[in-house]
């Protein structure tokens, strides 16, 4: 599988969806701190990662592997696929049709506290 590329949050979202992968989901943090929804999310899996040479990657401040020609977008890793679809259900648990500013709200949470949010129905906007 070769690397994928998100524009926003509802198409992140939509992307993995019923996929049985399990990666990292990178992302510039700046800009998604700014707007989640419309921040650029990257996927890069691994096998993608191993065939490169060690002069097409980098490691990141964090010690994320990433390929050099991404190298201007300062991607890090924001949550792996796993984590992401465990948040929506979880919000899911409370709103059973959560919108796309609370997917993010939980996703933010998440990944700020490494944690679920502590939710009662209608607590999100």
């Amino acid at each position: 599988m070769k690397h994928l590329h998100f524009l926003g949050l509802d198409s992140l979202i939509k992307g993995i969806a019923g996929k049985n992968i399990n990666e990292w989901v990178l992302a510039n943090i700046s800009q998604l701190k700014q707007d989640m929804m419309m921040a650029d999310y990257y996927i890069f899996p691994g096998e993608e990662l191993e065939a490169l040479n060690d002069d097409e990657i980098y490691e990141n401040k964090d010690g994320a592997i990433i390929p050099v020609v991404f190298k201007d977008k300062n991607l890090d890793e924001f949550l792996e696929i796993a984590d992401i679809e465990s948040a929506i259900e979880y919000l899911k648990y409370y709103h059973k049709d959560p919108s796309s500013a609370q997917i993010a709200e939980a996703l933010k949470y998440y990944y700020e506290n490494d944690a679920f949010t502590s939710l009662e129905k209608n607590v999100l906007p």
